[in-house]
């Protein structure tokens, strides 16, 4: 039996990315974001979901594709980071997807990535779809 790995797929400009579903808690509506000064430009500032203060990070910004714009369809991801949680700012809802572990290629020699390949941490070549990873998203220098 192979093993199904679940994982929150979106675009980001043409490029189809996915996060893994198992560090994600959950999809909500864009609340409004605080601005926090001196932070990185890809952190939008920080956000109250539930009573919990939570720093926004833009991925198009991250990944150096420009920016989200915040409209009625984007939506926040929050993803645990350890012991912290960050929530990612995207276009739209996300789709959950269901793949096989030996569909998942790490190996990026022969694939065209137009990202830091450094956030990838494997890809799914049929499907044209790049795995993000969470921690090193959030790594800043």
């Amino acid at each position: 039996m192979m093993a199904q790995k679940k994982f929150l797929m979106f675009e980001i400009g043409n490029g189809k990315y996915a996060l893994p579903l198992d560090s994600i808690q959950q999809v909500v509506d864009v609340p409004d974001i605080m601005p926090v000064p001196e932070t990185p430009r890809c952190i939008l500032g920080v956000t109250n979901v539930r009573g919990e203060i939570i720093p926004v990070m833009d991925l198009s910004t991250r990944l150096e594709m420009g920016r989200t714009e915040i409209t009625e369809q984007a939506k926040l991801a929050i993803a645990f980071v350890d012991e912290n949680k960050i929530a990612f700012l995207l276009e739209s809802l996300p789709d959950v997807i269901s793949e096989n572990s030996d569909n998942i290629s790490t190996d990026l020699s022969n694939v065209e990535i137009h990202i830091n390949t450094d956030f990838v941490r494997g890809i799914i070549p049929e499907k044209f779809l790049v795995i993000l990873d969470i921690k090193k998203l959030v790594e800043m220098e």
